[in-house]
């Protein structure tokens, strides 16, 4: 996923605009947080759906 400068701006400037700017500091904070939290868990849902079928082409290899 790419983001451009021009739509980070649009974020940035809509983020000053909702936020206090004393309190952006804590909200990017809490964004990434998110962001982590979710990058986790998406990784672990695609883990957990690709290992049957990981496990079934290991087993048709050691069939042959």
């Amino acid at each position: 996923m790419h983001i451009s400068f021009s739509e980070i701006f649009v974020i940035l400037l809509v983020a000053l605009l909702v936020i206090k700017p004393e309190h952006l500091p804590d909200a990017a904070q809490t964004l990434g947080r998110w962001i982590k939290w979710l990058r986790a868990a998406t990784a672990k849902i695609k883990h957990e759906m690709e290992e049957p079928f990981q496990q079934r082409i290991s087993d048709k290899h050691e069939q042959k």
